[in-house]
């Protein structure tokens, strides 16, 4: 099994709580920012920071956000109407262009319209609302990261990141998925799991060159993208394009955007992930699916994300790898006073002892057909098994059965197969 594979066990499980849940925690990121509020560690401490604060919180940032999340469930609606008639007239046709195009332009009309009032007020002494901070202009130099801090050796930065250095790659891994799998089927289209790791291997040791943020897939963004009408990766060129063009020379004007307009473009964009249906579905489904996707979101509010996230996959790997590896499902049919036993499931070192416990059991009550063709492949140590009870067996009728690959391995251990099911039973009789 590859680390790929593991990461992603049950894949749907982790990737659905992942981009179902995330709304949460993007939308408690937004409320610690909010003016004279504290930041605190985890998200549970956020949000007792941010009630406790509640008294403090600047009222003008909430009257714009409001009118800004409004402004924005009023334009989006404008993109999505569905036009009775075909247009008669080319200054139809051409309205009607604009206000599709309004509608799909909403995140950046409110942005702009927010920043330009804010500018106004600022440009009258008047400082009502939190900004954003202002960043400094110019691109960045392009050299090799640095791999020390001030006064610190590569060992103590390293020493420091600590287990992060494990769980940051890993959580980028499964988000990146995540989000990427959800839009795919979204937007119907599908994705390439291995070029999309190399494209972030990549993306990341290039970026490092030119001082960047190590990046993922981003949930916030990506539904920020996708909600605008985004189809083709041309899109991310094109933002891209508009960040560079910004660091260069538009940094000045950036500090006039309030950061109530941002968290209400962001707020309009994952509010349609809020879905408590999904626990519903999963207990319906799977009560063991819903018991994960329940410890793994509950675990998350305290404790954080990350502790979350390892917890589900840890549980993820014992239940439905480490478990089925060591008691692997056996379907008992009955037939002439003969058992067939087919095994479905992969078999590993890990359910020897489980196989050879239940096949001398059965042994004692009838004889045995073992059906091992759904298989093409066989480990090593359980076809020594196979041989070890083929020889206990002896004449008291023990037969396998298997696909072609797996009865060339077993030869190797001169292990014979029969042809099928009905002529083992025949053979059976016979004997």
């Amino acid at each position: 099994m590859t680390l790929y594979q593991i990461l992603l066990i049950k894949p749907r499980n982790i990737i659905i709580l992942l981009f179902k849940s995330d709304w949460y925690f993007i939308l408690l990121s937004m409320l610690k920012g909010l003016k004279n509020t504290t930041r605190s560690g985890d998200l549970l401490d956020q949000l007792i920071t941010v009630f406790q604060n509640i008294s403090t919180i600047n009222k003008y940032d909430i009257i714009l956000s409001v009118i800004c999340i409004i402004t924005l469930i009023f334009l989006k609606q404008l993109r999505s109407i569905n036009w009775t008639s075909p247009p008669t007239s080319i200054l139809q046709t051409v309205c009607r262009k604009i206000v599709w195009l309004t509608g799909t332009s909403s995140n950046g009309i409110v942005v702009l319209s927010s920043a330009g009032i804010a500018a106004s007020l600022l440009a009258k002494n008047i400082d009502v609302f939190s900004m954003t901070k202002g960043v400094a202009a110019g691109l960045p130099p392009f050299r090799p990261p640095h791999l020390s801090a001030t006064n610190t050796t590569s060992w103590d930065v390293l020493n420091n990141i600590g287990t992060g250095l494990i769980m940051i790659p890993l959580i980028g891994i499964v988000e990146l998925m995540a989000i990427g799998k959800v839009l795919a089927r979204k937007n119907d289209y599908t994705i390439d799991c291995s070029q999309e790791l190399i494209a972030i291997g990549v993306a990341n040791v290039l970026g490092s060159f030119v001082s960047a943020y190590p990046v993922t897939g981003s949930f916030s963004r990506s539904v920020v993208q996708s909600n605008s009408g985004a189809k083709t990766t041309s899109a991310g060129i094109f933002t891209g394009t508009v960040v560079i063009i910004c660091l260069a020379s538009l940094m000045d004007f950036v500090r006039f955007i309030p950061n109530p307009a941002l968290a209400s473009v962001i707020f309009c964009a994952v509010l349609p992930m809020f879905d408590p249906s999904a626990l519903v579905k999963y207990w319906k489904l799977s009560k063991l699916d819903g018991f994960i996707w329940f410890l793994t979101f509950t675990l998350s509010i305290p404790l954080g994300i990350e502790v979350g996230l390892a917890v589900g996959m840890g549980f993820s790997l014992c239940f439905f790898v480490l478990y089925p590896s060591a008691r692997p499902r056996i379907i008992y049919e009955f037939q002439d006073n003969c058992t067939i036993m087919k095994i479905y499931e992969k078999l590993t070192f890990a359910g020897s002892d489980y196989l050879i416990e239940a096949i001398r059991k059965q042994l004692k009550r009838t004889s045995i057909i073992l059906d091992l063709t759904s298989m093409n492949s066989l480990d090593p140590s359980i076809a020594l098994v196979l041989s070890q009870i083929s020889r206990e067996a002896g004449n008291y009728g023990f037969i396998m059965i298997a696909s072609k690959e797996v009865e060339i391995f077993l030869k190797k251990v001169d292990i014979k197969c029969g042809s099928s099911i009905n002529d083992s039973l025949r053979e059976i009789r016979c004997d």
